[in-house]
């Protein structure tokens, strides 16, 4: 289970990638670790906008489908948190890795650490 998951953090990375366009940077404006932030946020979120969908839907009423978006607001607030981003560099990260080729290579490079860190941890048990 859990090495399925951490092949998740890597294909939403490279999926990411694909998307986005590549158009030149200049600098490098985020840090290793803020990449790797970003990287394991966007894993626990697609995987909880997939939940959340399946709740939105089968929601009856619009109280339902109320709650059930502050539940998701407050879970992906809380998933930001433990992953060490902000919601506001998670969204800039996202908006700039369409156009932002030196960007897309970082997290690329980001997640084939995690990647290998993962299968290195998984073959120690």
């Amino acid at each position: 289970m859990k090495k399925a998951y951490f092949r998740s953090i890597k294909a939403i990375a490279l999926i990411l990638l694909l998307l986005a366009n590549t158009s030149p940077s200049f600098a490098k404006k985020y840090s290793d670790k803020k990449l790797r932030s970003f990287i394991i946020a966007n894993s626990a979120t697609f995987q909880l906008q997939k939940r959340f969908k399946e709740f939105y839907s089968v929601a009856q009423s619009p109280e339902k489908k109320k709650e059930v978006v502050e539940n998701f607001n407050k879970n992906i607030r809380d998933i930001m948190g433990k992953a060490g981003i902000t919601v506001d560099e998670y969204n800039a990260i996202s908006t700039e890795i369409k156009s932002d080729a030196k960007l897309k290579k970082q997290v690329n490079k980001a997640a084939d650490k995690i990647s290998k860190e993962l299968e290195k941890n998984q073959k120690k048990k």
